[in-house]
């Protein structure tokens, strides 16, 4: 995870406490269930932004976009 700005996104401890577990697969289930997004990084631990984290933990109405991500297409 070096190549990724770790204050960007939750730590592994960070998320292992938001979700109750350690391991991957039941850590992106736990945060479908919660309604976090997430990416999915290349070792399959979910990436979960600090800034949703924080409004959400603050009671602020986060709307995150959906539909495709049309800027990673040429």
């Amino acid at each position: 995870m070096s190549d990724i700005n770790a204050s960007e996104y939750l730590t592994k401890d960070e998320v292992k406490q938001l979700t109750g577990t350690s391991w991957k697969s039941s850590q992106r289930k736990q945060l479908d269930k919660l309604g976090y997004p997430y990416e999915t990084a290349a070792d399959g631990s979910p990436l979960v932004s600090r800034w949703y984290a924080r409004n959400r933990a603050c009671g602020v109405q986060v709307a995150m976009p959906s539909g495709p991500r049309l800027e990673f297409v040429r």
